[in-house]
């Protein structure tokens, strides 16, 4: 958050430096460091210099038996259209999120097609480019744009009201300008959802798999976010969405499961605990 200067002032900015400062004393002090990420695993050997030896990659991990396609009447409840185009953001209303580049990219997907609704979960924040709330920032620009009827707001739904909501959109957009991994998209995918994503976090190493379900564009690019979300949409129209909810949930299954982290985080304490054992016995 610091690199992405996406903290709110002075005190968040020193706040950050605090955790920052007791996280990378606390990781050189450790034996064995976990990251969740390549990206992650990346910053930590760059930045803050750890010895490469003493880290493992383990992925965060999705609950594939809670995270899938399920039937629901939430569009119904949500007023949104059953046959407009429905795009999921989901994530905290901020600069980070990549909230502002979404607002931005808005006008010029409904250029092309008009009948697309857009949906921001997540709470609202004092951060917008112009000072204040970034909802607030939104509708000013919906307002200015003529497209604050295309749009919606929902400060926090349960677990199983945003499963519905993956599960009844269309396609999963996830902006972010900086993200150490990205959950949403993980959850979105598992829920059989095609993504438009920024290059970060995760989505860096998901792109590697050439998932037809799957677009990646520059982090704050508003003009490549509207293409790609355009892009897809027309994708899903022409080919169907089977086959995207079909190869997205498997990687979800096979890569990033419960199951599949739990096996990688016990491998990675049998490593530990042997290196342990040989140091005891040769003493």
């Amino acid at each position: 958050m610091i690199k992405a200067k996406t903290y709110w002032g002075v005190r968040g900015l020193l706040s950050l430096k605090t955790v920052s400062f007791l996280a990378d004393l606390t990781a050189r002090r450790a034996d064995k460091i976990i990251a969740n990420s390549k990206l992650m695993y990346d910053e930590l050997v760059n930045r803050v210099h750890l010895c490469p030896e003493k880290l493992e990659v383990v992925y965060h991990a999705i609950n594939v038996d809670r995270f899938r396609f399920v039937e629901s009447d939430i569009r119904k409840r949500l007023k949104v259209p059953q046959n407009a185009p429905l795009v999921l953001s989901v994530g905290r209303l901020e600069p980070k999120k990549g909230t502002d580049i979404l607002c931005q990219a808005i006008p010029q997907v409904l250029s092309e097609k008009s009948e697309v609704r857009f949906i921001f979960i997540g709470k609202d924040t004092n951060s917008s480019p112009k000072g204040g709330s970034m909802r607030q920032y939104v509708i000013n620009e919906a307002e200015t744009h003529h497209f604050l009827d295309r749009v919606k707001f929902i400060d926090f739904l349960s677990e199983d009201e945003l499963i519905q909501l993956y599960s009844a959109c269309d396609l999963f957009v996830f902006p972010s300008r900086h993200e150490s991994f990205g959950l949403p998209v993980m959850e979105a995918m598992a829920c059989g959802k095609p993504v438009v994503a920024a290059a970060t976090g995760i989505v860096l190493e998901l792109q590697s798999h050439g998932l037809k379900g799957l677009k990646v564009v520059p982090p704050n690019d508003a003009g490549e976010l509207s293409r790609g979300i355009i892009e897809m949409l027309q994708l899903i129209e022409k080919d169907g969405k089977r086959q995207i909810a079909e190869e997205n949930r498997k990687l979800i299954e096979t890569r990033f499961s419960l199951a599949v982290q739990a096996d990688r985080v016990i491998e990675v304490y049998n490593q530990l605990l042997k290196k342990r054992k040989r140091k005891k016995d040769e003493r």
